[in-house]
């Protein structure tokens, strides 16, 4: 799986280090998820609720600045009175504990679920690896618990539950039943159970699941069926994909923290739906063509929206169905997309998408631009993801060419960062 085409030179040689998330405060899923990025990834992949993401010791990075730094277990770097004391395990950073070990009453902000694999990415088209897949939860300052072994070539982990207890992992349709198999691995007992469900890709339902939602339909379908499952894989609801005033669904949709609501990417603008599948609110974004519903944040949802006279930007879409208001504008290059945000403190940090694939680590300037941010320790020609945000500090992975994952990295923001 590619991300860009920078770092070709380091293909075959680096462990590859699979799928992740940052523990799960929004969930939103894609149905574009799969194509885009099992083949080359485009900017669109970057709106994707899963992303690449390593599972290596996770460091701490100093913000705006020339030097990198370490966490120390005593005192975040950073402005720690953002937020709240995290309460750490008895692990040190870059030590390993197992699954029983794990202080689940603690897992919460700040811990990272991921994959890893010690075979080397190969080119595509080549055999597949014989290396066992290993989870791990990573705790805030860098500890991380073996949850599972996966054996080689298991499908890939695509969401984590509001509760934290819970992984979803799934791969392509079966050529033969046009099905796709989930598991649902109980992350605390190490149990795991399988459904069969409709070719598609999809995640579990706020604020802690355990149902699924399920965007289906093979590849190219349009717009896709967005529906509801229980755990055995029995169909509770389908929503609907198709609105009045905003067109066929685009593929995205997006829960509410507390699950009675859920936004739905549209090609004009975003819908909000009634859990029981009514629809609330329609709010149109100008000229847009295609929406992708990302976050919600008070009483508002984020959402990247193409134009017809633009590249990918940002809106902020307001529940109460007021007009949409833009958070980016019309992207100028090297920035060729603004696929979400994250606002740390006073600065509001923008995921870019550049030439070739490649993606970057950004700030929202006034009037609405973008200014790349050098990120310390990481590679120029390295992609940088951001998988969330944390009080004063992002959850990055970067990545080279071969998607094999370079690093994951907390990146500590100053005050003064522009």
């Amino acid at each position: 799986m590619a991300v860009g085409s920078q770092n070709a030179r380091h293909r075959g040689t680096i462990p590859r280090l699979r799928i992740g998330t940052l523990y799960p405060r929004i969930i939103k899923i894609t149905s574009r998820l799969h194509a885009r990025l099992a083949l080359s990834p485009t900017q669109r992949a970057a709106r994707s609720a899963a992303v690449l993401i390593a599972v290596a010791v996770i460091g701490a990075l100093a913000g705006c600045g020339p030097a990198v730094t370490h966490t120390d277990r005593s005192r975040p770097g950073g402005r720690s009175h953002s937020r709240a004391p995290i309460a750490v395990s008895e692990l040190a950073r870059g030590a390993q504990g197992s699954r029983a070990s794990i202080p689940w009453g603690q897992v919460g902000p700040g811990w990272i679920l991921a994959e890893w694999t010690a075979a080397p990415a190969g080119p595509a088209g080549a055999a597949p690896s014989s290396s066992p897949i290993e989870l791990f939860l990573a705790d805030p300052m860098g500890g991380r618990y073996l949850v599972a072994t996966l054996p080689p070539n298991s499908p890939g982990l695509r969401a984590w539950s509001g509760d934290g207890h819970r992984a979803l992992l799934y791969g392509g349709a079966s050529a033969a039943t046009g099905k796709t198999t989930v598991t649902e691995l109980n992350l605390e007992q190490g149990s795991s159970s399988q459904v069969a469900l409709p070719t598609g890709t999809g995640t579990f339902t706020r604020p802690h699941g355990p149902a699924l939602l399920w965007l289906s339909g093979p590849p190219g379908t349009f717009p896709p069926a967005i529906q509801r499952f229980d755990p055995q894989g029995k169909l509770q609801l389908t929503f609907p994909n198709r609105f009045s005033n905003l067109g066929a669904a685009a593929g995205s949709a997006a829960y509410s923290p507390d699950g009675t609501e859920l936004a739905i990417g549209a090609q004009q603008g975003v819908a909000i739906v009634y859990n029981d599948g009514r629809v609330l609110r329609q709010v149109a974004v100008p000229r847009a063509v295609d929406c992708s519903a990302l976050r919600w944040q008070s009483g508002s949802v984020l959402a990247s929206c193409d134009s017809s006279s633009s590249a990918p930007r940002l809106w902020w879409i307001p529940t109460s169905g007021a007009p949409a208001t833009a958070l980016t504008g019309p992207p100028v290059a090297p920035d060729l997309g603004d696929l979400n945000a994250w606002s740390v403190g006073a600065t509001t940090f923008v995921q870019d998408a550049g030439a070739c694939g490649h993606l970057y680590l950004a700030t929202l300037q006034p009037g609405g631009t973008t200014k790349p941010v050098v990120v310390p320790g990481v590679p120029t020609d390295n992609s940088v993801v951001v998988l969330g945000a944390d009080g004063d500090r992002l959850a990055l992975h970067t990545t080279n060419a071969s998607a094999a994952g370079v690093s994951a990295v907390w990146f500590t923001v100053p005050a003064e960062c522009p």
